[in-house]
């Protein structure tokens, strides 16, 4: 496994991995992180890792089932909405408008392959 060069801050710690399954993609596919399981002068991990498979389309036609980076993104907006709701900041409110910028960006690519007819192909 090959760690994901970013830590959560403050932390410094690489808790999140990602298994290289292809050369093409570099492990782009398949991720694992290490649970954050406390807090006590920082965020603490451990435990059992946590997978995160992404949907992936094989070199042979077939699909590796998974999430989608657009359902994580809608997680993430409808966590942090209801996270703003209790603890209300202008920060959850910038985050969100991150959130929603790039669920645009990805809804403009997909249109945009879709009219090209190359949606859901190994296509550039």
């Amino acid at each position: 496994m090959n760690a994901v060069n970013a830590s959560v801050f403050p932390s410094r710690q690489k808790t999140m991995l990602c298994v290289a399954t292809d050369d093409k993609f570099q492990g782009a596919h398949n991720y694992y992180l290490m649970p954050m399981i406390g807090f006590q002068d920082g965020a603490v991990y451990g435990g059992n890792l946590v997978s995160i498979p992404f949907v992936k389309r094989n070199e042979d036609g077939t699909w590796q089932p998974g999430v989608q980076t657009e359902q994580l993104l809608h997680i993430l907006k409808d966590r942090h909405e209801k996270l703003n709701a209790v603890y209300p900041s202008d920060d959850h409110a910038q985050f969100i408008a991150g959130i929603d910028l790039a669920l645009e960006a990805l809804e403009k690519r997909v249109r945009e392959r879709t009219q090209r007819g190359v949606m859901g192909e190994l296509k550039k």
